[in-house]
């Protein structure tokens, strides 16, 4: 589509400012739209049809982010893209602008060459959506079944992931060129060295970096970008951030920065871990005793408890998202990847994609959640239950022989996990309650993360395990621990 295709809405209260940047657009061939202040914006938006809007956040009266509020009640992110402007770059009011539904943002005084390419870039991922909606509808008319899981890694059988990936084009250290995908030098947003990618999932690479001021390591994980990417990927990708900003604990992956570079490139920045996933010592160990599983849960359940008091459902916990992070000796459990998260009344999440797919791992969702029945901080519970009924025997309780994820989806919905007392020798009768009562069908029955961590503690009993004191440090490590000294960098893509 030509620039002249698209009609892009200006909204803020300075007039200087709104005529310089109305007057560049249409130099650039763009239909332009403006509006002094709230009211006038939406009312444009109630008549025109609009491809995007650029809209400042402190205006008189009605401010931007109460504009965006009422525009998303209507039209989603994926239908509208909103660029954020404000001479305030406070984090904070960054966040306060993606829980809303913001696209992007940018900074005044505003560098038009960036916020041009920012524009460029929400508008290609509009193009590719819109002709997804358009192939969804024609599906939808010949009576095609839409309903159905989307699987994560992990899910069902496990596979080889051999997809190629696509390629991303990056900003060169202090260069206009471009380069074809990451390579180890180049530098992104003109603060971090990318050194090595470690690991890789269907929505990002992550790559070992360097803040180049601060001289620190860090994890950067970038949006996997394609002609299929869309703005749904992109929200999520946008609410992976914000959702771990506002999850403070020391179990929980800390994430250190967010942005867009001038070409459009999505990234988080977070703490560097070292370790190997939960998935992986399952894999290794086949099954752990449990004790082992207390060391896990307990702070899974910390860190679970810290992101409900503030709203937020992780809606994704499994093996592959709790990561074992080594630090001067010392194992420290991480939970990662909050791109699935949600807020508990944030109706812009739900719990469907915009195809009708069901968001999670059907090996561990839990039954209101596959019912499509409304759901809370408990569903994040049915999935540590899965959890730890996984690490007790080594696989998830209800497998599908056909790979099906239907057939998973009615199993929990409607049968009840195999009793592991009996069957696993170091597992009580006592234990295999607590696991029972973690995958209540009923959620009002179900267990809450403290009432987990208190009755699995009572029925695991005194942990006789040799404990030694480290030499350099003022704490106590477990000599069992399985570390792996060849371990490798990493965090959870």
């Amino acid at each position: 589509m030509a620039n002249s295709d698209y009609t892009i809405l200006v909204v803020d209260d300075d007039e200087l400012n709104r005529d310089m940047l109305s007057r560049r657009l249409e130099r650039k061939e763009y239909r332009v739209l403006v509006a002094s202040d709230g009211s006038e914006a939406l009312e444009l938006a109630g008549r025109e049809l609009l491809d995007l809007v650029i809209l400042d956040i402190m205006m008189p009266g009605m401010s931007g982010l109460e504009v965006l509020k009422i525009l998303r009640q209507t039209r989603s992110a994926t239908e509208l893209p909103v660029i954020m402007a404000s001479a305030k770059g406070e984090s904070q009011d960054v966040v306060n602008a993606l829980e809303l539904g913001a696209n992007d943002y940018a900074t005044k005084p505003l560098d038009f060459p960036v916020l041009l390419a920012r524009i460029e870039a929400q508008l290609r991922l509009k193009v590719p959506f819109e002709s997804e909606k358009a192939a969804d509808s024609a599906a939808d008319s010949t009576g095609a079944d839409m309903g159905t899981i989307l699987l994560e890694p992990g899910a069902g059988a496990p596979a080889e992931d051999t997809e190629q990936k696509p390629v991303l084009n990056l900003d060169k250290a202090r260069a206009s060129s471009e380069v074809d995908g990451p390579v180890a030098g180049t530098i992104l947003a003109e603060k971090y060295r990318l050194e090595e990618e470690i690991g890789s999932g269907n929505f990002g690479t992550v790559y070992k970096a360097t803040h180049l001021g601060l001289n620190l390591h860090v994890a950067v994980k970038v949006l996997q970008t394609s002609l299929g990417t869309t703005m749904e990927d992109l929200a999520r990708f946008q609410r992976e951030g914000m959702s771990a900003c506002r999850v403070k604990h020391p179990n929980a992956v800390s994430v250190l920065d967010f942005g867009v570079t001038a070409t459009g490139v999505s990234y988080l920045v977070m703490e560097l871990l070292e370790g190997r996933s939960l998935a992986d010592e399952i894999e290794e160990s086949g099954k752990l005793s449990p004790h082992r599983c207390m060391d896990i849960i307990e702070p899974v359940c910390a860190a679970l408890e810290e992101a409900h008091s503030v709203g937020l459902l992780h809606r994704d916990l499994k093996p592959a998202n709790i990561f074992l992070h080594h630090e001067r000796g010392k194992e420290i459990i991480k939970v990662v990847d909050f791109g699935t998260a949600k807020f508990r009344d944030d109706a812009s999440a739900n719990n469907l994609t915009l195809q009708g797919t069901v968001i999670g791992t059907p090996a561990y969702l839990a039954p209101e959640r596959l019912a499509n029945r409304p759901y809370d901080g408990r569903s994040d519970v049915y999935s540590l239950g899965v959890m730890l009924y996984q690490m007790l025997c080594g696989k998830v309780p209800f497998e599908a022989t056909d790979g099906n994820p239907m057939t998973v989806a009615m199993m929990h919905m409607n049968d009840a996990a195999k009793s592991l007392a009996g069957e696993i020798p170091d597992v009580t009768e006592a234990v295999d309650k607590v696991v029972a009562m973690a995958l209540e069908k009923d959620p009002g029955k179900r267990l809450l993360p403290s009432e987990l961590v208190e009755r699995l503690r009572e029925a695991v009993g005194p942990d006789l395990r040799q404990k030694k004191k480290n030499p350099t440090m003022d704490t106590m490590v477990l000599t069992d621990l399985p570390f792996d000294d060849e371990t490798q960098g990493a965090t959870e893509a």
